[in-house]
């Protein structure tokens, strides 16, 4: 994930444009979800033909993505406060995608998906405050790295189309739900001081 920096922190000090190889891994990512979510729609669920593993082809490319903004970013000195809002929004769009796709298929009960997407809409709506008040753009906790991880791999156990491995996938969506939860309440609690002192 690509993290926030002043311009001159390129190790040659020279000014780091805002359209970084990091920041365009980032837009990749956001051109994949189109192809993701119409995959997912009309790949048969069989085993053995191919076309089934192509949603979770690229939705583990999407998710390699993620990864490799960061390594970039942080490799080549090339972090950005553009980089810095569109990685998470990547994620959060990613993820939004796939679990209404999953509610349009009937895999997911949609009163589950809401209550993601409500904290997601609720952390975005956050940091755009805090940006507001002069407070930057805050790193992800470990609660909120870990509500990601959770998030990332259940999506792709559910696309994995072997069904004996649903009941597990299931169990591992409860756990990013509960996470997702978590990381929203320990979000809002880390901030309580600056809404104090505002």
């Amino acid at each position: 994930m690509t993290s926030m920096a002043s311009p001159s922190d390129a190790p040659s000090g020279r000014p780091v444009s805002p359209l970084t190889l990091a920041t365009w891994v980032t837009l990749f990512r956001f051109v994949l979800v189109p192809p993701i979510v119409a995959s997912m729609a009309w790949a048969p669920h069989g085993l053995l033909d191919w076309r089934s593993w192509v949603p979770l082809g690229l939705f583990s490319l999407a998710a390699a993505s993620d990864w490799m903004d960061g390594l970039l970013a942080r490799r080549m000195g090339q972090t950005s406060a553009m980089g810095a809002w569109l990685d998470p929004l990547a994620d959060k769009v990613l993820v939004a995608a796939c679990l209404v796709a999953f509610v349009e298929a009937g895999t997911l009960p949609g009163w589950s998906v809401s209550v993601v997407l409500a904290r997601e809409f609720v952390a975005t709506g956050l940091r755009i405050v805090l940006a507001d008040m002069g407070q930057g753009i805050r790193p992800a906790a470990w609660s909120g790295k870990a509500k990601a991880i959770a998030q990332m791999c259940s999506i792709s156990a559910l696309l994995v189309p072997w069904p004996p491995l649903v009941p597990w996938a299931m169990n591992l969506y409860g756990v990013a739900v509960f996470l997702t939860v978590w990381s929203g309440v320990a979000m809002i609690w880390q901030t309580r001081a600056i809404w104090r002192s505002a």
